[in-house]
């Protein structure tokens, strides 16, 4: 019992610190225009560069070490 009411305690406690805010409307509007309009959506193109010489250098530095350890072994 004295569980239970350390827990009401706790809950009125939070309800009285914790008062809830009401957001401006206009800033709600505005909001919901700028993410659900089509105007302001764009994709990113995708950068393949970067990708492109690291499997490049990871091939050649492969095949280096093939090479080396064929030539010294």
């Amino acid at each position: 019992m004295n569980e239970d009411n350390s827990y009401l305690i706790m809950e009125n406690s939070l309800l009285s610190n914790l008062k809830p805010v009401q957001p401006n409307p206009d800033f709600i509007q505005n909001l919901g225009k700028r993410l659900f309009g089509s105007n302001n959506i764009s994709i990113e193109g995708r950068n393949n560069g970067l990708a492109f010489v690291l499997i490049s250098l990871g091939l050649f530095l492969g095949a280096l070490l093939v090479w080396l350890f064929r030539k010294h072994g």
